[in-house]
């Protein structure tokens, strides 16, 4: 009896062989070394706090990170509550967040094959999740912990929603629009997936049903910002405050082009090419990608009109955003190659053998690659044990001579070793260091100055 389960494996294995081989491929270069060089930075530490407090307070928090900087106001509080397990798990150890970046990324590589297969075509959903699992620009964004780690997930993910979800039911139009306004308040980038959703509503729906419905949409939108409600009510709608002092400030002093050189940034982060015009014929070129599947499927019409509008988006909001403000658009250029190599007429031979020559490319240099980081979890770890060793529980005051923001991530792995300074001057001073300084002792790029 007991070699019929072993069997059934064993023939689902084998029957899905290469998914098997291409999510582990996946999985080992951005895996490989992670507790090594992952970083615990400003975000990760703001996280870890947070959760702690949730916990060990058992004080539900109602909102989450803030917009572009100090004075912009707050998204939910969402992403905290998916991080709490992983810290639960680990004890509130930092280390919890590569357990986390582990099954994000175990979760993704299959979830959006089932998906694009579903979709698109079993052979195309195997063209993304190669794709995806060998891009350089991919596995950096993989292997960060932080918000914007879920927006290629939640881009694909709403593709799902739109095909099983059947807007004949109220419900689901409340649905949709709690996964818009959930999937915004993980990062405020993600506001083109509601452009998304329109688009596809639009060309799906009649436009009487859509004008008669919408209003459920916009509902179930509302709906997922109750936390950040319920907050203002306590407040004094500081948030709210926040959010049209945001809107004043932006649209005081405008560039309409000021993403532009951003989006060279993200380009060339793509291909290592720093160059503004390939840059916008790439755009161009990306254009012309999904108006040859224009009319293959509805899902690449709404994705034809996101890629289009987005430039839109930021020309409105006419700041500079940060690189990763783009990372949304990086599903959509991989499914716009899948489908393009997918139509290819090559011999499955020759398939084989540049996918496998791709492959051995993309583990050598996940072996040469050997980054010194002074942002790395290990190292900042390794520093505070070594403190903790040196100082053997006596008093001791610390400080930082550092970059601007590189002394962030220390104080939670202290306060999670019990190594705690004493925040009093008349103790002794160390000092840590970065860049590292030969004549002190150091891990990575961080040295250590101790006063005795």
């Amino acid at each position: 009896m007991a070699q019929k389960p072993i069997k059934n494996i064993c023939v689902l294995v084998w029957k899905n062989k290469i998914l098997i081989l291409i999510i582990t491929l996946g999985l080992f270069l951005r895996l490989y070394q992670l507790p090594n060089s992952i970083g615990f930075a400003w975000d990760q530490e703001r996280d870890a706090f947070t959760i702690k407090q949730i916990i060990t307070d058992k004080k539900p928090i109602l909102i989450g990170p803030r917009v572009v900087n100090d004075h912009g106001f707050m998204l939910g509080p969402y992403f905290f509550y998916i991080l709490l397990p992983f810290y639960l798990i680990a004890n509130f150890s930092p280390y919890a967040i590569i357990f986390f970046v582990a099954s994000y990324n175990l979760l993704f590589l299959i979830s959006s094959f089932f998906i694009i297969k579903k979709i698109f075509s079993k052979k195309i959903a195997y063209f993304f999740i190669f794709i995806w699992s060998v891009l350089p620009l991919a596995i950096s964004i993989d292997t960060v912990s932080w918000n914007p780690l879920l927006v290629p997930f939640l881009l694909i993910f709403l593709l799902y929603l739109l095909q099983i979800l059947n807007f004949n039911k109220i419900k689901n139009w409340l649905i949709l629009g709690f996964y818009l306004g959930f999937s915004f308040n993980i990062h405020v980038q993600l506001i083109i997936l509601s452009f998304t959703a329109l688009i596809f509503l639009l060309i799906k729906i009649p436009k009487k049903v859509f004008f008669k419905k919408i209003i459920f949409l916009i509902c179930g939108f509302l709906i997922s910002f109750l936390p950040l409600l319920i907050f203002d009510l306590r407040h004094n709608f500081l948030n709210i405050n926040l959010f049209l002092s945001f809107l004043q400030n932006n649209s005081s002093v405008k560039n309409p082009i000021a993403f532009i050189p951003v989006w060279t940034n993200y380009f060339s982060s793509l291909f290592l090419i720093q160059s503004q015009f390939l840059s916008i014929l790439f755009w161009l070129i990306i254009v012309f990608v999904l108006f040859i599947f224009f009319k293959k499927n509805i899902f690449n019409k709404a994705l034809f009109f996101t890629w289009i509008f987005f430039p839109i988006f930021f020309i409105l909001y006419g700041q500079r955003p940060s690189e990763y403000y783009f990372n949304f658009c990086l599903p959509i250029i991989v499914l716009g190659f899948s489908q393009l190599i997918a139509t290819l007429k090559i011999k499955p031979k020759i398939i084989i053998m540049v996918l496998v020559l791709i492959s051995l490319l993309s583990i050598r240099c996940k072996f040469q690659k050997n980054t010194v980081d002074s942002f790395s979890l290990a190292n900042k770890v390794k520093v505070v044990k070594y403190i903790g060793q040196r100082t053997n529980h006596k008093k001791f005051n610390i400080s930082y001579a550092v970059p601007v923001g590189q002394n962030s991530g220390f104080s939670y792995i202290m306060d999670y070793f019990k190594i705690n300074p004493t925040n009093n001057y008349n103790d002794p001073l160390i000092q840590i260091i970065i860049p590292a300084k030969k004549e002190y002792p150091s891990f990575g790029n961080i040295s250590i100055k101790f006063p005795y």
